[in-house]
């Protein structure tokens, strides 16, 4: 009997292993290069306002990128997806998403000039999310650390939204990692 819990058990744990280390899949990588006149501090006042769908979406409000891109830098875009029926967090995702991939945090000046240079490289029907570090995040007036994402509908339009770094992130978001 209890060979056979063990046995059990260890196939438990082992297929666990598996669809948690695959929980997330690259959906494609490109280059992209950060012109020369790129300006950190004011990327976000880029966006086209008809394109925003949260008026809290302002270089004051995300100022605090931990890693601000630099001009005349190519760096390898990877977009990162969750796998059909999980949910990931977003401590989740920093640590085996962002960590994996040595992928530096950009917040929404990042994902908006990634959106600006190559947005048909983003599928339509999904959620791009730029991620950064929590306490470099914007908190809103309920105390919740919002985080920049794109949405692109399957008409190939694009507005800008905000999620929350509190709540969890499910399949149809996918993960724009910059990487040197």
């Amino acid at each position: 009997m209890w060979p056979t819990i063990l046995v059990v058990a260890l196939i438990i744990a082992v297929v666990s292993l598996f669809f948690l280390k695959n929980k997330f899949k690259v959906l494609k990588s490109f280059k992209v290069t950060v012109p020369e006149d790129y300006n950190h501090e004011k990327q976000l006042s880029t966006i086209n306002p008809n394109k925003l769908c949260n008026d809290n979406i302002t270089d004051e409000n995300f100022k605090n990128a931990t890693n601000p891109l630099i001009p005349g830098k190519t760096y390898t875009a990877k977009l990162i997806g969750i796998r059909p029926g999980k949910i990931a967090t977003s401590e989740e995702i920093l640590e085996k998403v962002y960590k994996r991939y040595k992928a530096i945090l950009v917040g929404g000046q990042g994902l908006s000039l990634v959106r600006q240079l190559k947005g048909d490289e983003f599928p339509k029907g999904n959620f791009y999310v730029s991620f950064d570090k929590k306490d470099a995040l914007w908190a809103d007036a309920s105390g919740y650390h919002r985080v920049p994402y794109v949405g692109r509908g399957y008409d190939g339009g694009f507005k800008f939204h905000l999620g929350c770094f509190e709540f969890g992130w499910y399949e149809d978001c996918v993960f724009l990692c910059l990487c040197d």
